[in-house]
């Protein structure tokens, strides 16, 4: 409501129509459904919290209950903060898309490995902050998520990838609230390694599949090599890495992920289309027309 206020106050400013430059994909590509499994591993790792934080908390803290629910509620205050603060931070902290997803995704590592070693080392306070780190990470790791995913594909596409998202990530989480229980039990720092292991498995599994897709863009494009002959100094130098520097390269948030995505998309399909019309047209004899084959 506060963010909307001002098209109430200056409604000129509002465009009347949209109309896209780049034809919206309905094809469901391999990096859609990488988007949509790291959404669902947000809400695995967001029930495992749910589970283990509260526990933690009374069990090893000795916090009474309503000191409980400050502490989570302030977190989310912290995240809310965070978001509406976010277009107004430097660039440093709000790079462009996907380095943003990939920043939030590994600060919410960190935040599991900050839990850790409060719980290591019994600083109360140490744990409240990284509750609050993963609260709003987690929540601008699903923004950003469902930016890519709505802005990459059409309505009725997207809705498909985040309908299944959805069914799966409730599974899922279940199965993390009864996997935060379960691994508290045996030991209170459990569900935090656990979660720290996954969410960095994660977030490595989500750099190789951004930046592989940066590098199949890339190619498409034929500027493959030219940023690695004039800049052979540069640290993401293997071919594994090659997409990740790129998209380092990547500094103007005009250029970032939505856009070339389409654009990408838009070219595939019209060579494919044109390859079809080709191989259509190959199998036409001299006293066939193309109608009748």
């Amino acid at each position: 409501l506060v963010l909307s206020l001002q098209l109430h106050w200056c409604p000129s400013g509002m465009p009347t129509k949209f109309e896209d430059k780049v034809p919206v994909s309905k094809k469901i590509r391999w990096i859609d459904w990488v988007l949509s499994g790291a959404f669902v591993s947000t809400e695995l790792q967001w029930n495992v919290l749910n589970t283990a934080v509260p526990a933690t908390l009374i069990t090893s803290y000795q916090l009474p209950t309503y000191a409980v629910g400050v502490a989570i509620g302030s977190g989310a205050l912290v995240s809310m903060f965070y978001l509406l603060s976010l277009p107004a931070l430097p660039r440093l902290i709000n790079p462009p898309r996907p380095m943003n997803l990939l920043m939030s995704y590994g600060l919410m590592s960190c935040s599991w490995l900050l839990m850790l070693a409060a719980v290591l080392t019994g600083k109360a306070v140490l744990f409240v902050v990284g509750i609050w780190t993963f609260l709003a990470m987690g929540n601008n790791t699903q923004v950003v998520l469902l930016e890519c995913l709505t802005g990459i594909t059409d309505v009725e596409t997207s809705s498909q990838i985040m309908g299944i998202s959805e069914v799966v990530g409730c599974g899922v989480g279940t199965f993390g609230s009864y996997a935060g229980g379960m691994l508290f039990v045996l030991s209170d720092r459990a569900p935090f390694a656990a979660c720290a292991l996954w969410s960095l498995f994660c977030v490595v599994g989500l750099t190789w599949s951004v930046g592989h897709r940066r590098l199949q863009r890339a190619k498409s494009a034929g500027d493959d090599g030219t940023v690695f002959q004039s800049q052979p100094s540069e640290i993401f130098t293997l071919p594994s890495c090659q997409g990740l520097n790129l998209m380092l390269e990547d500094r103007e948030r005009a250029h970032s992920f939505i856009g070339p995505e389409m654009e990408f998309r838009a070219l595939s399909s019209v060579d494919s289309e044109c390859s079809t019309t080709l191989t259509s047209e190959a199998h036409c004899s001299p006293e066939m027309s193309c109608e009748s084959v």
